[in-house]
């Protein structure tokens, strides 16, 4: 490597999700590394006070600033749930508790630990069953209720 950068073809980008999704169903997260040359006022970024604070609060501002980045690689880790956590979940199902999950990491690796603490079968459907937190957001109030009651 000799430090010079060539642009993500779509062929790269789609072997990166590739890997990602791999990973996440093992139930690893999976951290992205990238960086800009050009931060702009982030650049000084010093905590909550600064004023390109704002873009970092507002989820909809998000792509002004991750776009236009270097990928540097990524690592996945195991982030192992609590011992007791398993035979809580099945105290739930026998205590005939439904759980639904609405999560904000990647919905696979979500899925993955799911289905190691016993919170899901390995082949059940989990369409109305598992959410990232912003595709639940976006279904109607009543859509929601309906999930949330069934």
């Amino acid at each position: 490597s000799n430090g010079s950068k060539i642009a993500l073809s779509d062929k790269g980008r789609q072997a990166i999700t590739a890997e990602i999704n791999s990973l996440a169903k093992r139930a690893l997260r999976c951290l992205g590394m990238a960086f800009s040359d050009s931060l702009g006022n982030l650049a000084s970024f010093d905590g909550p006070e600064h004023e390109s604070a704002k873009l970092l609060r507002d989820p909809s501002t998000f792509v002004n600033v991750e776009s236009k980045l270097t990928w540097v690689g990524m690592v996945a880790m195991q982030d192992p749930p609590r011992e007791e956590v398993k035979a809580a979940m099945k105290a739930c199902r026998q205590a005939g508790v439904r759980v639904i999950v609405i999560t904000g990491d990647n919905k696979l690796t979500a899925e993955a630990i799911c289905r190691d603490i016993g919170v899901f079968d390995d082949s059940e459907d989990l369409g109305q069953k598992s959410f990232i937190g912003h595709e639940f957001s976006k279904l109607s109030k009543d859509a929601q209720r309906d999930i949330l009651l069934k």
